[in-house]
């Protein structure tokens, strides 16, 4: 069974046919909300708890990242044929020049200074094409996607103009995610490939019979050996790899 495109999960929750989903609270509520407003004033997002299965019990799992998340990094390869030049460029996004350039764009376009607070213009926060405010932000900034850079709070205390953005991050860290997040741990070369065999099948399978289990093609009768299966798929060994690597990584 085929997931939903983006899009596709974009008009169901717009036009009212889904009444959940996943999604950031910025590039995709914001995103939803602005777009099914131009035809139904009341409608509206709300950020929920991740689910337990007893009421009121405290998430065990939630979305968290590393310090380092290991996301839209950036190196200079050996082949570079001008290393200063291109160091140069990466440390611009580290100067107050910079810093203003890829957190709130360019001044008098994007933004104006409003006593000493850089201050998104209506070119992002009302787009006169009718874009989002995520999608305005990014035809301008960085700050509202990740990479070598500082991001700025004042970007965020203006990202999320509708209220229920502004509680979804508390609502969205009420979880015990801190105590589970694997640190970034790194297998070796060969543990690496051997893992991702494994996991990529593991995966697969996993997302086809999620799916099944909620549309109900699947009984839920036959849970137990939908998990047997995983483990018969090389879970342990898997398992193995992952505490290898954090074995190492707390030694280091």
């Amino acid at each position: 069974m085929a997931t939903l495109a983006l899009d596709q999960v974009s008009a169901k929750i717009t036009n009212g046919h889904a009444g959940a989903s996943l999604g950031w609270a910025g590039s995709r509520m914001g995103t939803w909300i602005n777009a099914a407003t131009q035809t139904d004033p009341d409608f509206m997002l709300v950020p929920t708890p991740y689910p337990t299965l007893n009421k009121g019990d405290y998430p065990e799992f939630g979305q968290i990242d590393n310090q380092y998340p290991n996301q839209a990094s950036v190196a200079i390869t050996k082949s570079c044929k001008n290393v200063e030049l291109a160091a140069r460029l990466m440390d611009y996004a580290y100067s107050e020049e910079g810093h203003m350039l890829f957190n709130f764009g360019i001044e008098g376009e994007s933004y104006t200074i409003i006593d000493g607070y850089p201050t998104y213009t209506d070119q992002i926060l009302n787009n006169p094409d009718g874009w989002s405010v995520a999608q305005a932000l990014s035809a301008y900034i960085r700050g509202n996607y990740n990479g070598p850079f500082v991001q700025d709070i004042r970007y965020l205390e203006q990202y999320y103009t509708i209220d229920s953005q502004k509680i979804s991050n508390q609502i969205w860290g009420e979880t015990n995610g801190a105590k589970h997040k694997i640190p970034p741990i790194t297998p070796t070369a060969e543990e690496s490939r051997e893992y991702s065999t494994i996991m990529n099948e593991i995966n697969t399978y996993r997302d086809e019979m999620t799916l099944k289990f909620i549309f109900g093609t699947e009984s839920l009768d036959n849970f137990d050996n939908y998990v047997k299966t995983i483990e018969n798929m090389g879970l342990a060994r898997a398992l193995e790899i992952q505490n290898l690597a954090m074995d190492r990584y707390n030694n280091r």
